[in-house]
């Protein structure tokens, strides 16, 4: 009995500091990609410590995050083709899929987003995402410009990030319609928003510091 309770010990000690060294480590990272450490953040990655605490797939994982923030595209790609390639679940590859997805489809990679698409569409229970997944396609690479009406009748419905990519996309089906002058006064309202959320999440971090200090 005693035996036990002693291995149950461990156990909750090895578990407690897993999860310190995991929020530790996680912490160290978001810091060097804020600051643009690309190589101190890949370099961090591959010490012995990461390398325990995280799976091969969920490194390869944080390592794409750091070259899309690097926007190092040939090297995104072989990471995506990489990543693609494992077997994991159902969810980590949807949520793979819809990156890559949204990734190619703003580099107007018209194969990638095509092949990315045709897999969504073999999703079950996912009729929303299908939709959507359609729209930017039919607008990102078709160059389309027919849900125009459909998102002007939202608009006073949304608001932060939602209504600032609304009205990014109301600036691309403008573009390709060929009404430059309701292009541009999209795209500065969806700058102008997402600027707005960008700062409230500024002041929102800068906030949680000065409570830590207290």
């Amino acid at each position: 009995m005693e035996i036990m309770l002693l291995s149950l010990a461990i156990l909750a000690v090895l578990f407690l500091l897993t999860e310190y060294g995991k929020r530790a480590s996680f912490r160290k990272l978001s810091s060097l990609l804020s600051k643009g450490e690309y190589d101190a953040y890949f370099a961090y990655l591959d010490t012995p410590l990461v390398k325990y605490l995280y799976p091969k797939y969920n490194r390869l994982y944080m390592k794409l995050n750091g070259l899309m923030f690097k926007e190092d595209h040939a090297q995104i790609q072989k990471m995506f083709d990489e990543l693609l390639s494992y077997r994991i679940t159902k969810k980590q590859r949807k949520d793979l899929v819809l990156k890559a997805f949204n990734y190619y489809i703003e580099r107007g990679d018209k194969k990638n987003t095509k092949t990315l698409l045709d897999e969504i569409d073999t999703w079950e229970n996912e009729d929303t995402q299908k939709k959507e997944s359609h729209k930017l396609y039919d607008i990102f690479i078709l160059k389309k410009y027919n849900y125009i009406e459909e998102m002007e009748a939202v608009l006073d419905q949304l608001s932060g990030m939602n209504l600032g990519f609304m009205e990014y996309l109301l600036s691309l089906q403008y573009e390709n319609k060929g009404d430059q002058e309701k292009s541009k006064m999209y795209l500065e309202r969806s700058q102008e928003h997402m600027l707005d959320v960008a700062k409230q999440a500024v002041d929102t971090i800068n906030e949680h510091k000065g409570d830590r200090k207290e």
